[in-house]
């Protein structure tokens, strides 16, 4: 999966990826080291919650947006998302066609959510994540 993420982000999203994560307290340490612009945290991150490692991330590395990529559409893991202070919410199986537009949104400070989650008589995406 990682591999598969690394290859669309650089080329396809026009990324470069600085660094890679087997679990969040190894993407905590890799935050604080590498200080990117952007990190993308699996919501079933081992060793540490997607929680508890984007409050981490954050904590150390505040000016790193972080985006939760996740299986889950359900919107109690999209609030533990947004109350950890995650800017964007990328569903995996749209992950091909949204997570570049995440990352470029993202990175110029704008929140995403993917539009799938949208509720069609509300755009979410206005709302701030973080």
């Amino acid at each position: 999966m990682r591999r598969r993420l690394r290859h669309l982000l650089e080329d396809h999203g026009g990324c470069e990826v600085v660094a890679e994560a087997t679990n969040g307290a190894e993407g905590v340490r890799l935050a604080q080291v590498h200080r990117p612009a952007v990190a993308v945290v699996d919501l079933m991150t081992p060793v540490l919650s997607n929680v508890e490692t984007t409050r981490r991330i954050l904590a150390q590395s505040p000016s790193t947006r972080v985006i939760v990529l996740s299986v889950h559409s359900d919107e109690a893991y999209i609030a533990h998302a947004r109350n950890a202070g995650a800017a964007g919410f990328v569903l995996t199986d749209s992950a091909d066609v949204d997570l570049p537009t995440a990352v470029r949104e993202v990175s110029e400070g704008r929140p995403f959510l993917s539009p799938a989650l949208r509720h069609p008589l509300e755009d979410d995406a206005e709302k701030p994540l973080r």
